[in-house]
C-alpha cells in the first residue's frame, strides 16, 4: 500500500462550514478541533472528485478512472483511496504580530512549522494556560457579508451574515493511502494539481489553495511507537503451544470519530471481527474464497475466536452497561437501589449510560458523542447544494444533505478476546503487519473510523486462581446481547431453560432458580459487506437484562465470568457479569466527569517536542500582549466621544483597507496616505483624529481597535 502527502496551502481565507453557529455572533462556523481549525477528509475528497470530473469531461481523464481513485458511489464496501483529515503544519509568522521582519524571505524563515501534529495537538491538551477558546481566536477570523437590495441598492434588513474563517498563508497537510495502478496514481496527481478551491464562498475570493502530493517518506509516517505492553503480551502469547486456550486482552484507542449503526455505548464486536477478518483476507491472498479456507473459517465463521465487545475505559477504569435491576429512587435522585424481590412498585427511573461499582457506589458515565453534517452534490454539478426532496424531477440525482452521529475521537474501549493461541499469534500477526492500526464503521475512507489497536495482556482460559467472591445466590446480568437455542427444536429461543441447561452443564451444579427480573429483547442481524449478504436474524436478549440466579452448591465469581453464553460468542455475544444477590443493596450514584487525563506520549523525539513548546510559547506570548492590548483599546475606544467619530461606514472601509495591507510593514502610513485622499475635510478629521491612537501600534491593535470603534458608532447611529 502507498501513502502520500497532500500539502494545502491557503492563498485566501477559508472556510470549511460545519453546519453550526453560535447564535448572535458567527452565522457560519469553520471546522476546529480543540480551538485548532482542520479541513475535514470528506471536504478533500469531495474537492478532489469534483477536480476529476472537470479533467474527464475535458478528456484528460479516462472515465473509468475515477471510481478506481475515489471508488463506487454506494459500495457497501470501502474502495479507493483513503484520506485523512488535513491538519495544520506550518503557521505563518504573521500570526504572532511578528511586524518587526524585514522582508518576505525573512518572514518564510520564521514561519512556525508542526512537525508531528499528534505531538503538537498532546503538548496542547497538557498546557492549561492555553484556552480553547482563545486558540480558536488566534488562528480564525470573522468575515461579515450582506445582501444588497436591487432596487435601492442598499443593504436588505436582516441580512448582515458573520462567516468563521482560518487566515491565508496557513498550511495544511492531509495523508493519503491505497494501492493504485500507474495510470490511476497519474490521474490522481492531476486531481491535486487541479484543485484550486474548497469552501464555502469561491466565488467571492475565498477558499484559494495551492495543492501539492508527494510520496510519503516512511519515517515521517511511523509517529506512533508500538507500546512496551504491546511488545510484551506479543512476546508472552509465543509462549504458548498452538493448541492451548488463552485469553487476550486488549484495548482500541479512537483516533478519528466512528460512525456505527445504532446508539450503543459499547464498541461492538462485529466491526472488530470484520476488520481482522479484512486484513487475514490480504495476508494470506484469499479473495472471495476466503470461507474455503479452513483457518479462515473456524476462526470468523465459526466462534473458533470469541471477540469480545469493547467497554469505555476513563481514566483506568472500565465501565459496563448497567443492569436493568438497578434503577435510581425517583423522589431522591442520586441514590440507587434493586428492583428484584419486594421494590417492584418503587417509583423510579432508569439509570442510561455504563456503569462500574466501587463499594456501594454506582459510578456512570456515558460515551461522548458529535454530530456531522455532510453535503452530497447533485449531478448537475451547475447546482451547488443538495435540493433533496425539493427537486422538481426526483428520478435524477438531486444531491443530499446528510448526518452522522459519531463517537468523539480519543476515547478508549477495552475488552477481551478468547480461542486457541494458535490463532491469536495469527491475529497478532495481522495486527502488527498494519501497525496496529485499523479502521471500523462506516464512512472508513474518509473522516471516520481509524483507530489504534493494543495488546494488554495475555492469559490462561482455564486460570485456576479463584476469587474470593463466591456463594449460590447470584444477580447476574448481560454485558452483550445473548442469543440461545432450545436443544429439543433447534430453535432460536428467548425462554430460560436453553440458558439454565447451559449453566449446569457448564458449573456443575443443579441451578435451582434463574428467573429474569428485569429485562428487554432486541434481534441480532447485520450484513456482510464481503458477500454483499445479510445475516440471519433471531431474536436475542438485550445487554443489561438482568437474572436472579441460585445453584446448590458454592460457585466461583470467575467461572460465571469468564465464560460466553449462548450462541454467536464468536461475534462478542454471551459476555455476563455477577455480583452476590442483596436485594436491600443500595447506595450512591456517582456521575463521573466526562474528561480523561491526559498521557503524555512518549513517543515524541525531543526536537518535535522543543520545536511544539516553542510553537506554545509564541501562542501563549500572543494571548497576553491580546489581554493587555484589550484592555487599552477599550481605554482609547473611550476617550473618542461618539459624536466624534465617523459613520460606521467609514470605520467598516478603513477595516477592509486594512486587511490589504496584512502583511505590510507600513501598514498605518498607507492607510494615512488612504485617508488623506478624501475630499470631506471634517470626514477626514474625524477619521485621522480616531486612527492616530494605532500609529505606533501593531497590526493586530489595529484591527481590533476599528472593530471596536465600529461597534460604537453604529450603536450611535441606531439611536
Amino acid at each position: 500500500m502507498e501513502r502520500w502527502v497532500l500539502k494545502i496551502k491557503l492563498e485566501s481565507s477559508l472556510c470549511t462550514a460545519t453546519g453550526e453557529d453560535a447564535p448572535g455572533i458567527t452565522n457560519i462556523m469553520t471546522a476546529t478541533e480543540d480551538g485548532i481549525p482542520y479541513i475535514p477528509a470528506k471536504r478533500i475528497k469531495g474537492c478532489l472528485l469534483e477536480s476529476g470530473k472537470e479533467m474527464r469531461d475535458n478528456g484528460l481523464i479516462g472515465a473509468d478512472v475515477l471510481e478506481g481513485i475515489f471508488g463506487r458511489k454506494g459500495a457497501r464496501t470501502g474502495e479507493g483511496i483513503c484520506i485523512g483529515d488535513a491538519h495544520i503544519s506550518l503557521i505563518p509568522r504573521y500570526l504572532f504580530d511578528a511586524q518587526e521582519e524585514d522582508s518576505q524571505e525573512d518572514t518564510q524563515k520564521k514561519d512556525s512549522i508542526i512537525e508531528n501534529y499528534e505531538h503538537f495537538q498532546s503538548e496542547v491538551h497538557k498546557c492549561p494556560e492555553v484556552e480553547k477558546a482563545y486558540l480558536e481566536e488566534f488562528f480564525t477570523r470573522q468575515r461579515t457579508r450582506t445582501a444588497i437590495d436591487a432596487d435601492t441598492g442598499t443593504a436588505e434588513d436582516h441580512s448582515l451574515r458573520t462567516m468563521q474563517v482560518v487566515p491565508k498563508g496557513i498550511e495544511f497537510v492531509s495523508y493519503i493511502e491505497g494501492d493504485l495502478s500507474r495510470k490511476e496514481k497519474e490521474a490522481l496527481e492531476n486531481c491535486v494539481k487541479g484543485l484550486r478551491h474548497m469552501g464555502m464562498g469561491i466565488t467571492r475570493g475565498f477558499g484559494e489553495v495551492r495543492c501539492t502530493l508527494e510520496t510519503a517518506k516512511t519515517e515521517k509516517l511511523e509517529s506512533r511507537k508500538i507500546s512496551g505492553c504491546t511488545k510484551a503480551s506479543e512476546e508472552a502469547l509465543q509462549s504458548y503451544g498452538e493448541e492451548e486456550e488463552v485469553e487476550l486482552s486488549y484495548e482500541i484507542k479512537l483516533d478519528s470519530p466512528i460512525a456505527l449503526d445504532g446508539n450503543e455505548d459499547c464498541l461492538p464486536a462485529g466491526p472488530v471481527l470484520g476488520a481482522l477478518a479484512g486484513m487475514y483476507i490480504r495476508k494470506f491472498s484469499l479473495g472471495s474464497d476466503a470461507h474455503k479456507d479452513q483457518n479462515f473459517s473456524r476462526i470468523f465463521l465459526h466462534d473458533g475466536v470469541q471477540f469480545g465487545y469493547g467497554f469505555l475505559k476513563r481514566n483506568g477504569q472500565v465501565y459496563w452497561p448497567c443492569p436493568k435491576a438497578i434503577a435510581e429512587e425517583k423522589e431522591n435522585r442520586g441514590k440507587w437501589f434493586q428492583i428484584a424481590e419486594g421494590n417492584e412498585n418503587r417509583r423510579r427511573r432508569e439509570i442510561s449510560g455504563q456503569v462500574y461499582w466501587k463499594n456501594h457506589e454506582l459510578h456512570t458515565i456515558s460515551a461522548r458523542r458529535e454530530l456531522h453534517f455532510h453535503h452530497a452534490r447533485p449531478l448537475d454539478r451547475g447546482i451547488a447544494h443538495a435540493l433533496n426532496d425539493r427537486a422538481e424531477d426526483t428520478s435524477v440525482d438531486t444531491g443530499q444533505f446528510f448526518q452522522y452521529t459519531a463517537l468523539s475521537k480519543g476515547q478508549v474501549y477495552a475488552g477481551t478476546w478468547m480461542g486457541k493461541a494458535g490463532d491469536l499469534k495469527c491475529l497478532a500477526a495481522c495486527l502488527k503487519e498494519n501497525d496496529y492500526r485499523m479502521k471500523l464503521g462506516r464512512s472508513k475512507t474518509a473522516e471516520y473510523g481509524r483507530c489504534t489497536f493494543e495488546i494488554t495482556g495475555v492469559s490462561p482460559k482455564n486460570n485456576k486462581q479463584e476469587s474470593v467472591c463466591r456463594g449460590k445466590k447470584w444477580m447476574l446480568w448481560l454485558l452483550t446481547p445473548m442469543v440461545s437455542r432450545d436443544r429439543e427444536t433447534g430453535e432460536y429461543t428467548l425462554a430460560e431453560k436453553a440458558f439454565k441447561e447451559q449453566l449446569e452443564e457448564i458449573l456443575g451444579c443443579k441451578v435451582q432458580r434463574l428467573k429474569m427480573a428485569a429485562g428487554g429483547y432486541t434481534t441480532h442481524s447485520g450484513y456482510n459487506s464481503r458477500w454483499r449478504m445479510p445475516l440471519v436474524s433471531c431474536p436475542a436478549i438485550a445487554a443489561g437484562s438482568t437474572f436472579i440466579l441460585e445453584t446448590d452448591q458454592e460457585v466461583y465469581q470467575h467461572q460465571i465470568e469468564s465464560v460466553r453464553w449462548g450462541e454467536l460468542t464468536g461475534r462478542g455475544y454471551g459476555q455476563v457479569a455477577v455480583r452476590p444477590f442483596d436485594n436491600k443493596e443500595a447506595g450512591e450514584i456517582v456521575r463521573d466527569s466526562e474528561e480523561e487525563n491526559t498521557k503524555k506520549n512518549q513517543g515524541a523525539e525531543s526536537h518535535e517536542e522543543e520545536c511544539n513548546k516553542a510553537i506554545l510559547h509564541d501562542i501563549l506570548s500572543n494571548q497576553s500582549k491580546r489581554l493587555k492590548d484589550r484592555k487599552e483599546i477599550l481605554d482609547k475606544v473611550d476617550i473618542i466621544g461618539k459624536d466624534e467619530l465617523p459613520p460606521s461606514s467609514a470605520i467598516s472601509m478603513l477595516s477592509r483597507l486594512l486587511r490589504s495591507y496584512e502583511k505590510d510593514k507600513d501598514f498605518y502610513q498607507k492607510i494615512e496616505n488612504e485617508v488623506g485622499n478624501i475630499h470631506d475635510e471634517e470626514k477626514k478629521k474625524r477619521i485621522l483624529k480616531m486612527i492616530g491612537h494605532c500609529e505606533k501600534e501593531s497590526y493586530d491593535f489595529m484591527k481590533r481597535y476599528l472593530e471596536n470603534a465600529k461597534w460604537k458608532a453604529r450603536g450611535r447611529d441606531e439611536s
